[in-house]
């Protein structure tokens, strides 16, 4: 069973990320423009999404447990079984759901650089709308001390999904009608 754990920050500045990341030795991976599309779920199924990110013509299509399906976490960590399996063709891919009766509900765009530091993964996303976060996967005891390394206070991090801080946003602003997306930033 793979496990999701990931602390989320939001960050004013990054540049500044940017320059401690590299101060404490990780390697920069890649830059991307991440296109997710959100699809319906099945009545009863304890998912929290479904998920198909392209980029370019390949694709990785995902699913996630609801975060109450026995995983325990503290304050700004979220924790979930995580399966992922990549595909070579997002496009014929989507239309395969779609055939079996999933129905796309929400577009999702972040311009994500990837680091590795010391066998951990961290990104930083930039979203329409929502500006820069820096996300953190580790084991839960890694996380406190890798966002202590990067100068940020895990008091401040943030364990929601995008789309659930993104449903704040809209809700805050009256748009229930909003993308994700930077074309709709526009």
């Amino acid at each position: 069973m793979a496990r999701e754990v990931e602390s989320k920050f939001r960050v004013g500045s990054p540049e500044e990320i940017r320059e401690k990341l590299i101060g404490v030795g990780a390697r920069f991976l890649s830059r991307n423009l991440e296109k997710d599309t959100y699809y319906s779920l099945p009545e009863g199924q304890a998912l929290s999404a479904v998920r198909l990110r392209s980029f370019g013509q390949k694709g990785l299509f995902t699913i996630k447990s609801a975060p109450e399906a026995g995983f325990e976490s503290a304050p700004g960590i979220k924790v979930l079984e995580e399966l992922q399996v990549e595909v070579d063709d997002a496009v014929l891919f989507g239309r395969m759901l779609e055939m079996m009766g999933f129905s796309p509900q929400f577009k999702k765009e972040k311009i994500r650089e990837s680091y590795d530091w010391n066998g951990l993964l961290i990104c930083l996303d930039e979203l329409p709308h929502l500006g820069f976060f820096l996300e953190i996967e580790a084991p839960e005891d890694a996380l406190a001390k890798t966002a202590v390394a990067l100068g940020l206070d895990m008091g401040r991090a943030i364990g929601m999904t995008y789309m659930q801080i993104f449903s704040r946003y809209k809700a805050a602003r009256n748009a229930p009608d909003l993308e994700l997306t930077f074309e709709s930033k526009r």
